[in-house]
């Protein structure tokens, strides 16, 4: 458990550092792109999504489930440089096929057939993406977590620099931003897979690629889907209220995001390979039940403190005419805080290797987000948009859970995680009333909510008093580490 919890902290600085750029740009962007702009680009984003769930085949995931399959260094090396090889192959050559028709795409989903350099410009971001993937799975497999705050850091640098400069100096718009965004991938790629190449050496074998392709087939499937069901809201608020409604709408996910920054993308980094490395040991079920627990805590915690606090952020870094984002914030947090236990319920699907359940999830969810899209959106808007995300968020857990239990049974606390999400929910929705229809929540009110929600979790019987001093003691550790770095 302290091995997950280390790897994990350090894969939190990583992943912060790594979406870090995109706040830090976000007063760049919201001065010198408009709502419709900002909107424009999120579409752009939308489709190298669904291209990228195409091309990527969960051949990162992949790497990870197969390399703990192997004992000797030199059979894991081989299946990294394998599937890094194969992958390479498949997205250079749908690319390729792409590259001809962002012309027409662009028609279709941007609404503008001479935006197809946009879409060229994310292409290329894509083919480098999907193989910096592979070596990111590689580093965490190994445990670098080091190395990946390092290319971190590097991309958030590049990042930052570059799109100052193709923005506000050169007046790109939407077009500097991609372009600032290839040269910081590129130079994460070069560090990322120049290292895994070093290490792994470059080797092609037909069977560990083909067991690889047949592991993560369904998942392509599901990935398909999910991006698809995913950015569903985004282009039909297009279609029904213009490209301003989908800027409102990508900026108040794009504070939502952070919870994923934080703390959701750091523990998968780390739970992908712990889960795995601990499948055989006796309490395998009763720790991954305590994960749980804590996940739920945390990202209820996240979830709060994103919403109290986004409406000063809100107009301390963009544009009044930004700020209406703010009113559908609280739903999308409690969104984030209900998908976030489908990863660790998952568990039993991956342990069995049962992937095509995670397609039937997927579909499922999809189904039912399309058809409450087509029927909230219509009259809600944005607000539609995300009670929708809400509603798929239960309905994607709750199969997931079924699935899971089914095929390897899991003695979860349904009663602490019923405390913990009612709380959360209840705090949620005051927040939310709020902001909506009164005069919303001041700083000092968001502090006291946000220790409310510490204190009555706490002291509602979730945790054991041995739990309690001991996640004290690591947040201290962890504060003394940071000061001392600082110092």
């Amino acid at each position: 458990m302290k091995r997950l919890f280390k790897h994990s902290s350090i894969y939190a600085l990583g992943g912060a550092v790594n979406r870090a750029g995109a706040f830090l740009l976000l007063p760049l962007y919201t001065s010198h792109l408009s709502p419709s702009e900002y909107g424009s680009l999120e579409l752009v984003y939308g489709v190298t999504a669904l291209v990228s769930s195409f091309l990527g085949v969960g051949l990162a995931h992949a790497t990870l489930r197969f390399y703990f399959e192997f004992d000797a260094q030199g059979e894991r090396n081989q299946l990294v440089s394998t599937t890094l090889v194969g992958s390479g192959m498949i997205v250079c050559s749908g690319v390729a096929m792409l590259w001809f028709s962002a012309p027409l795409l662009a028609g279709i989903f941007l609404g503008a057939a001479q935006e197809s350099s946009l879409l060229q410009l994310a292409l290329i971001i894509l083919t480098l993406q999907l193989s910096l993937e592979i070596g990111l799975a590689y580093f965490r497999a190994r445990e670098y977590s080091l190395r990946f705050v390092i290319a971190a850091f590097l991309q958030l640098i590049l990042q930052v620099g570059c799109n100052y400069y193709t923005v506000a100096v050169l007046g790109l718009g939407v077009w500097g931003i991609l372009l600032g965004n290839l040269i910081s991938v590129a130079a994460a790629w070069g560090y990322v897979v120049g290292t895994t190449v070093y290490e792994c050496g470059i080797w092609f074998h037909q069977s560990k690629f083909r067991q690889v392709l047949g592991y993560s087939f369904p998942f392509l499937l599901s990935t398909i889907v999910g991006v698809v069901v995913l950015y569903s809201d985004r282009f039909l608020l297009k279609a029904l209220y213009g490209l301003e409604a989908v800027g409102l709408y990508a900026l108040a996910m794009k504070f939502v995001e952070l919870i994923n920054v934080l703390f959701l993308e750091p523990f998968k980094n780390s739970y992908g390979s712990f889960r795995f490395s601990i499948m055989k040991n006796e309490n395998a079920k009763e720790v991954q039940a305590k994960i749980v627990i804590y996940v739920a805590v945390i990202v209820g915690l996240l979830s709060l403190g994103v919403t109290v606090f986004s409406p000063s952020v809100l107009r301390i870094l963009t544009a009044q005419e930004y700020w209406p984002a703010e009113h559908i914030i609280p739903i999308l947090a409690a969104s984030i805080l209900v998908g976030s236990l489908a990863y660790p319920f998952q568990t039993g699907i991956l342990y069995m290797k049962e992937t095509r359940y995670i397609f039937f999830v997927t579909a499922i969810s999809g189904f039912v987000k399309i058809g409450a899209n087509i029927v909230m959106i219509p009259s809600l808007g944005a607000l539609g948009a995300a009670l929708a995300f809400l509603l798929t968020a239960v309905v994607s857990v709750s199969c997931t859970l079924f699935y899971s239990q089914h095929l390897f049974p899991i003695q979860y606390d349904y009663r602490a995680l019923s405390k913990i999400g009612g709380i959360c929910g209840l705090l949620l929705g005051l927040v939310g009333g709020l902001q909506l229809y009164g005069p919303g929540v001041s700083l000092g009110g968001a502090v006291i909510i946000v220790m409310c929600y510490l204190f009555v979790v706490l002291g509602a019987g979730c945790f054991e008093r041995s739990e309690i001093v001991a996640g004290w003691k690591f947040a201290v550790q962890g504060v003394k580490r940071g000061w001392g770095v600082v110092r």
